[in-house]
């Protein structure tokens, strides 16, 4: 996997605020990073770097650190992204494709 190239998407907050009192949230440096194996006519992996805030002001109402939410997964924590499981799919059923071909491949 790690020969495939890398697609880097970068993951915000909408709206990087306090939902109690609307102040700014501080912007830490780094990112909570993961990855995932996309399959679009040829595969590749794709790096999810989630933006990480702090709370800047006093209201409590954020617990510490808050970071932009990941994107869905089939299979929570799972390496394979919706787009590799549809395309096994496919192949297994409506191509009647064997399973030991694609995976030898």
């Amino acid at each position: 996997m790690s020969e495939l190239p890398v697609r880097e998407e970068i993951v915000a907050l909408a709206s990087p605020c306090c939902p109690k009192c609307g102040k700014r949230l501080a912007q830490l440096p780094g990112t909570e990073d993961s990855e995932v194996l996309e399959i679009e006519v040829k595969a590749y992996r794709r790096r999810i770097r989630r933006r990480r805030y702090r709370p800047v002001c006093q209201c409590a109402v954020l617990a510490g650190i808050v970071a932009a939410p990941a994107p869905g997964r089939l299979i929570e924590r799972g390496k394979w992204c919706v787009s590799v499981w549809v395309e096994t799919q496919l192949d297994k059923f409506l191509y009647s494709r064997a399973s030991c071909r694609w995976i030898g491949e």
